[in-house]
C-alpha cells in the first residue's frame, strides 16, 4: 500500500496511505483530470506562445517568458476544480485514502488511528481550520500514485512537441516514500 508523509499547517507530520483506484473509478477520474489538465496546459502553452510572439521573438532562439500571462493560467486550475464539484471532487480523489493521527489513551500511551478521508467528518477534522493546502497536497499525491504512467506519457509528449520550452524551468526531483515529485527551482 503506497504511503507518504505530509506536513499540516501547524508543522505536524501526518502519514498517509492509499489504495489504488479500481478500473471504473480510475477511468472516470482520469477523464476529469485529463480534461482539466488539458485546459490548463493548453492555456499555459498559449500564454507562453503569445508572450513570446507578442514581443516579436523567434521561438527557437529568443524565448522570453511572460510570467504574468502564465500566472493567469495557474489561476485557472482552482476554477476547474470548482467546476467539477470543488470539495466533492477532492473527496472523490481521496476516497481510498487514510490519514494517521495520534490518539492519547487512558493509560498515558498514544495509539495511531487511521481516519478514512472518504468520511466527511474526517475530512473536516483533517483539513479544516486553515489546513486546506494539505488536502491539495494529499490529492496530488494520490493522483501521482494512480496515474504516474499517464502523467509521464503526457510530460514526454509535451516535451517532444514543445522542445523549445526545455530549460525554461529548472526542475529538481525529490523522492518521498517512493513517489517522485518535480519541483520548480529558482535560478537566482
Amino acid at each position: 500500500m503506497p504511503s507518504t508523509t505530509l506536513v499540516d499547517v501547524n508543522g505536524v507530520e501526518h502519514e498517509y496511505r492509499t489504495t489504488r483506484f479500481g478500473y471504473d473509478q480510475g477511468f472516470r477520474l482520469l477523464n476529469d483530470l485529463a480534461e482539466m489538465l488539458g485546459d490548463v496546459l493548453g492555456a499555459g502553452v498559449a500564454s507562453l506562445i503569445l508572450g513570446v510572439k507578442g514581443k516579436g521573438l523567434d521561438l527557437d532562439t529568443d524565448v522570453d517568458v511572460d510570467f504574468g500571462k502564465l500566472g493567469g493560467t495557474i489561476a485557472l486550475l482552482p476554477r476547474l476544480v470548482a467546476s467539477k464539484g470543488g470539495p466533492e471532487f477532492v473527496a472523490r480523489i481521496l476516497e481510498r485514502t487514510e490519514r494517521a493521527r495520534e490518539m492519547p489513551g487512558p493509560d498515558g500511551y498514544t495509539s495511531t488511528v487511521w481516519d478514512k478521508l472518504s468520511a466527511k467528518p474526517c475530512r473536516e477534522a483533517s483539513f479544516g481550520d486553515g489546513n486546506l493546502f494539505e488536502s491539495f497536497e494529499a490529492a496530488a499525491w494520490v493522483i501521482e500514485v494512480n496515474f504516474a504512467p499517464f502523467l509521464r506519457a503526457v510530460s514526454l509528449a509535451t516535451r517532444k512537441r514543445f522542445g523549445w520550452l526545455e530549460g525554461i524551468f529548472a526542475v529538481s526531483r525529490k523522492t518521498t516514500n517512493g513517489a517522485q515529485l518535480e519541483t520548480p527551482q529558482s535560478e537566482n
